[in-house]
């Protein structure tokens, strides 16, 4: 059961609710529905969160807005794609976007790269690029999200043939905390891109990216194009 919290920022919250939900509908919510439950709740069972409010992305337009309006209102931002790389609780003055629902993957077998969402995990990557008899760097465990997996350095089951995942990354598209959109690669951003690869939950305001996928015993390659 959520904290207590006082009768101000209980009423503040719910009109942040309703100012938000005419920008997203259906894809806010707020403690006590079954949604919020679903969504607060991490791979760690010692975290217990009770962020403000929780915003179910479906494409990079509804992060766009959803951290405009945190940034608007002065709130933190959380993100959690599949849950597995929480290091700390969302604050309670903090809105949670969901990226779990953004599962796109599109693979393209000649240059042998792969675009994920961020809700990707690594069973999903797999399945996706092993109908082109390709591999591709993926942590140990199938659950766990490529997204994080990758930013985090991405150390997994076959480094001597694929090496790291962050090693294989070629772009990511960026969300900045006011909103802005970007691209970080070896020819934009180009320090930024350096931070990504390895910089884990230091980078709260990514939203999607692209692993590489690599072919027999050869080197990973591959493009990442949204966090």
């Amino acid at each position: 059961m959520a904290p207590s919290i006082n009768a101000g920022f209980a009423g503040f919250t719910a009109n942040m609710a309703a100012e938000l939900s005419a920008s997203l509908p259906g894809r806010v919510f707020s403690s006590g529905t079954d949604e919020y439950e679903i969504s607060r709740k991490v791979w760690n069972g010692t975290i217990d969160q009770y962020p403000a409010l929780v915003v179910h992305a479906t494409e990079s337009a509804d992060i766009v807005v959803a951290v405009k309006f945190a940034s608007k209102h002065g709130l933190g931002i959380a993100i959690k794609a599949t849950g597995h790389g929480a290091l700390k609780a969302a604050d309670a003055d903090a809105i949670l976007i969901d990226t779990s629902r953004m599962k796109h993957i599109s693979v393209d077998p000649a240059s042998r790269t792969a675009t994920l969402g961020p809700g990707v995990t690594a069973v999903e990557f797999l399945d996706a690029i092993q109908k082109y008899q390709l591999i591709g760097p993926t942590p140990v465990s199938q659950e766990v999200g490529m997204t994080g997996y990758t930013l985090a350095g991405g150390y997994g089951d076959l480094p001597r043939v694929t090496a790291l995942s962050s090693d294989n990354l070629v772009s990511a598209d960026i969300v900045l905390t006011d909103g802005r959109q970007l691209t970080a690669s070896e020819t934009e951003n180009r320090d930024l891109f350096w931070a990504l690869r390895g910089g884990g939950g230091n980078f709260r305001d990514r939203y999607i990216h692209d692993a590489q996928a690599a072919q027999g015993a050869g080197k990973a390659l591959g493009r990442g194009v949204e966090l």
